[in-house]
């Protein structure tokens, strides 16, 4: 790898570190509140005082955006390890089921398969309504059959392997080797499809909640700051615009730092 590579790799690992770190302690980056209206600032652009300019309101647009990364992130990263708990069971057990459970569990997963992963969770938020946790649910039940389909056919060239077949003919119980054996090299995998998967997932729970089906007002969501400023693009183009770049920067972040991670450990089988 070159030097210039080298560094680039650096400074991403760095910016995704900066953008966890926001998440978790935005009173790091901030001191301006979030969600607090000061109509006298209303729509002023971006100064010094007010890195990204204020919104309609006279809030901070910086400091929504620095609290709205705890937000995004929550759902991107937690919908998938929800959907990577849950595929995993679903994944092994058609391994493991035999022929008519695992055609059983394939004919549902291609079902799924079939409707976009966004439009799944739309039928979801349906179900359940708005709200933080409930779109969290919905993004990770519609990223959960590709996972799952992953996990499959993962864990059938592990089950096939030589030291399973050398288990079991030392008697291992069957469920050690699936323990010991088929789950950590099942899931080690994951590791890059679960990275460049938070993107996916980040975007999808900002569009849910640009529909106005998550976090509700006031909270510092990317997807509602973007939603709520689009109707300003001719006059205060800063509202929109700022929290629309944190969603793109993040999932440039994440989607590269797993394309780097499959190049170093490979590609995950599917």
């Amino acid at each position: 790898m070159s030097a210039a590579a080298r560094l680039g790799r650096g400074f991403g690992w760095l910016l995704l570190a900066v953008l966890l770190l926001a998440a978790v302690a935005p009173g790091l980056f901030t001191d301006l509140p979030a969600t607090e209206p000061d109509l006298s600032s209303a729509l002023r652009p971006p100064d010094a005082a007010h890195w990204f300019g204020t919104d309609e309101l006279g809030r901070d647009v910086y400091s929504r955006v620095v609290h709205g990364a705890g937000y995004s992130l929550l759902v991107g990263g937690g919908a998938v390890l929800l959907a990577i708990a849950g595929a995993t069971v679903i994944g092994l057990l058609a391994a493991f089921g035999g022929g008519p459970v695992d055609r059983a569990v394939v004919g549902g997963l291609d079902l799924l398969l079939a409707l976009p992963g966004l439009l799944l969770s739309l039928l979801v938020i349906t179900v359940t309504g708005a709200g933080t946790v409930n779109v969290l649910l919905a993004v990770a039940l519609g990223s959960l059959p590709g996972f799952a389909r992953v996990i499959r056919a993962q864990a059938l060239v592990v089950r096939r392997s030589e030291y399973v077949e050398a288990a079991r003919c030392l008697g291992v119980r069957r469920g050690a080797i699936l323990w010991r054996h088929v789950v950590p090299n099942t899931l080690a995998p994951l590791l890059v499809l679960g990275t460049t998967g938070v993107g996916t997932c980040v975007v999808a729970g900002a569009a849910l909640s640009f529909l106005g089906l998550g976090p509700q007002a006031p909270a510092p969501e990317w997807g509602t700051m973007v939603s709520d400023g689009r109707h300003l693009l001719d006059q205060a183009w800063w509202v929109a615009v700022f929290p629309g770049l944190a969603i793109s920067l993040t999932v440039i972040l994440v989607t590269v730092l797993g394309r780097d991670l499959e190049r170093t450990f490979g590609a995950p089988a599917g």
